[in-house]
């Protein structure tokens, strides 16, 4: 039997996991490289949270929404253009904890412009801690996702951190996509079941996870899976399951970990 609760990686797990999301950074699928951007954090998340007690991550956790944002078809809220720079020397568990504090307080105000700035330094100050603590570690992963936001500053189209929404079924008003959020959900929950039962997990392994993160009863998520394919459900719905239900992992932990960010996507959705 499995835990369903994850536990954070170690540094040596981490190493493995930056490798594999290196090799997709490197890749020419967009999707993929969305997806490991979201995963990362969430991973980045968890192991950070246990190696330095009391940090409070939300800085990361309001980037992950604002991914949840875009990738259900909204316009950024401040992914944005705007410059900086990320060439700096290594910091201390206690001077990241001070910057997290500092940036929680910009990601609770109203100014994109600042909210931005505070996502591409939450960046540099991941990697200024990992590089300081953990031997050998590629931070690759990371500085494509600072090139990316680097891309954006300059003017130029986001490689990645976009929606892949058709442009004709998204109403220009505030973005909202014509796709209803709850048929993105429902199929990140199932193709959440759909990873899990393929990398290791029984079938009803599988549902007890994804139930338990969510809160809700094994037996919703069940009908869920059931039903999903002869509801009415949107076709670019259908397009997600289909993608993120067929996507390889290195290894069982990756693919829980990739779990755990769609779910929290759903979670952050719904609150």
């Amino acid at each position: 039997m499995h835990s369903n609760q994850s536990s954070p990686l170690t540094d040596t797990e981490l190493k493995e996991a930056f490798s594999f999301y290196a090799e997709i950074f490197n890749s020419m699928d967009a999707k993929k490289k969305f997806s490991a951007a979201s995963t990362m954090l969430f991973q980045l998340d968890k192991y950070l949270k246990s190696k330095i007690e009391d940090l409070d991550t939300f800085p990361i956790l309001a980037v992950l929404e604002e991914y949840a944002h875009i990738q259900n078809g909204h316009r950024a809220m401040f992914i944005k253009p705007d410059n900086y720079e990320y060439k700096q020397p290594p910091i201390s568990s206690a001077e990241l904890k001070i910057e997290f504090d500092n940036l929680k307080e910009v990601f609770l105000g109203t100014d994109s412009e600042a909210k931005y700035d505070a996502a591409s330094n939450m960046m540099v100050l991941i990697t200024r801690y990992l590089g300081n603590n953990i031997q050998s570690l590629d931070v690759y992963p990371i500085t494509m996702v600072l090139a990316e936001f680097a891309r954006i500053s300059e003017g130029g189209e986001a490689e990645f951190l976009k929606s892949y929404k058709k442009k004709d079924e998204v109403e220009n008003k505030g973005g909202r996509p014509i796709v209803p959020l709850h048929h993105i959900h429902a199929a990140s929950i199932v193709s959440s079941v759909d990873i899990l039962a393929k990398n290791g997990y029984s079938v009803a392994e599988a549902i007890r996870i994804v139930a338990s993160e969510l809160g809700q009863k094994e037996s919703q998520i069940d009908n869920l899976r059931s039903n999903f394919n002869w509801r009415n459900k949107h076709p670019d719905a259908k397009e997600f399951k289909r993608v993120q239900s067929n996507l390889d992992f290195l290894s069982e932990v990756d693919a829980k970990i990739h779990v755990l960010a769609l779910l929290k996507m759903v979670k952050l959705g719904t609150d």
